[in-house]
């Protein structure tokens, strides 16, 4: 929300698309914007999904959710 623009808007549509050619080159460019936008170095090598993910419990709790 902070770095909300046009500019981050139209990079995140042609990251949609450019996921269409190649799955890799789109999680790079993610990792990149994520960098430009000052973001924590853990978010940018989650967003980068060369490791497997690990359940985290969400924003405001201690546990993590495994059921509805």
């Amino acid at each position: 929300i902070k770095h909300i623009s046009i500019i981050t808007d139209i990079s995140l549509i042609l990251i949609t698309i450019l996921i269409i050619i190649s799955r890799q080159r789109a999680l790079d460019s993610v990792q990149c914007l994520l960098r430009k936008l000052g973001a924590d170095d853990y978010l940018v090598h989650i967003a980068g999904r060369t490791e497997r993910l690990v359940p985290y419990p969400p924003p405001g709790s201690d546990e993590i959710v495994t059921q509805r």
